[in-house]
């Protein structure tokens, strides 16, 4: 990026990756089962979890990320930036099913499927 680019770029507010952050920890917490530490979570606290509290969060940081660029070039510039950013996304999530998938053939198979109903024969 250009020195130019970069003058103008806003500040990231890491306030705001600390609270998902803490929002992640919480929805991790909350999915083991018979926890000690899942006291401190808001699932016991509230009509919610902190799976609402991490969705509001990380609408707030997309309204700030995307909002000068709706100022500068409008809606069509927002709607392409996200879907570009989705797509980069999905592609990634693609490579990482693909490099696991991969990996456990290498390594022997997954999980046995002897029993089941997906069981040949």
């Amino acid at each position: 990026m250009s020195e130019a680019v970069v003058d103008h770029l806003p500040e990231r507010d890491l306030r705001l990756d600390a609270c998902r952050g803490i929002a992640l920890w919480f929805i991790y917490l909350d999915h083991i089962p018979d926890n000690v530490w899942s006291w401190l979570t808001l699932r016991h606290y509230g009509f919610s979890d902190a799976t609402e509290i991490f969705m509001f969060v990380s609408g707030a940081t997309c309204a700030l990320a995307y909002g000068a660029v709706r100022r500068a070039d409008g809606w069509w510039a927002v709607v392409s930036h996200t879907l570009r950013r989705g797509w980069e996304i999905y592609v990634v999530f693609l490579a990482l099913i693909l490099a696991i998938t991969h990996g456990r053939s290498d390594l022997g198979g997954g999980p046995s499927l002897e029993g089941s109903c997906f069981e040949a024969g």
